[in-house]
């Protein structure tokens, strides 16, 4: 029985990839026309209804294989323990959050709207609806590229990454690997992608469906664990903010 089922995720797997391999990407393809600032402008535009797509596909492609592998596992090695599907339970990480850290505000999610000069040119209307006004949605996939950020980052140094609403620090990257680790992954994954280990915990909170907020609201991205442990797949315009006193 075991074996059965394995091989039914993996047929809804090929399903899935042979969908959004074709179908998807006709849908996305006008996106990639769009001005930065047009994505995400309004909730009810097809860029921000396709996006929602993307992601949950994206989302739901990442349970099937977790699920298939787990079976395949438990096939030939036996049973394991389980895993929750957004979060690796094998330490003190992620730190988890309460559903009322999102509760409505005098912004959306938050108390005031993003800084209204972001680092590396990010698209502030874009940042605000992402950040005070979503729990779903994302930049589109390697938005991040097409900004300064790799320009401006220095590699030979760890780079703090602000809250775009409030200016505390969130992550400080890369640390514990190199700047070429840190950016082959965000590459791979579409957006900038953080580890355990370069997260500002005193800030920042998972919650139980795998979303990432900050302790004031802010929607940064999900935590996608993968072989390696948790990673925290965030919006760069998330984490574009200056430290209040450069704000």
């Amino acid at each position: 029985m075991m074996f059965v089922r394995t091989v039914a995720l993996l047929v809804m797997t090929l399903q899935v990839e042979a969908f959004s391999g074709s179908a998807l990407s006709t849908m996305f393809s006008p996106m990639k026309g769009h001005a930065h600032s047009t994505v995400l402008a309004s909730p009810r535009s097809h860029a921000f209804s396709s996006l929602r797509m993307q992601e949950q596909t994206s989302l739901l492609r990442r349970q099937i294989w977790q699920g298939a592998a787990t079976l395949a596992s438990a096939f030939v090695l036996g049973p394991l323990h389980p895993v929750h599907a957004f979060f690796k339970e094998d330490g003190k990480f992620p730190l988890m959050g309460d559903e009322s850290i999102m509760a409505p505000k005098a912004h959306g999610t938050t108390a005031n709207p993003v800084q209204s000069k972001l680092r590396w040119g990010c698209d502030v209307k874009l940042a605000d609806n992402i950040c005070s006004f979503n729990r779903d949605f994302a930049e589109f996939a390697g938005y991040f590229e097409t900004t300064a950020f790799l320009k401006e980052m220095p590699q030979d140094q760890e780079v703090t990454f602000y809250d775009s609403v409030t200016g505390k620090p969130l992550f400080i990257a890369p640390r514990g690997r190199s700047y070429k680790q840190f950016i082959a992954e965000s590459k791979i994954h579409g957006w900038p992608s953080f580890r355990d280990e370069e997260v500002v915990w005193d800030n920042v909170r998972c919650l139980r469906d795998g979303e990432t907020v900050s302790t004031d609201g802010t929607h940064l991205g999900h935590n996608l664990p993968d072989r390696k442990g948790n990673r925290y797949c965030i919006n760069l315009v998330s984490i574009a903010g200056l430290p209040p006193n450069q704000a």
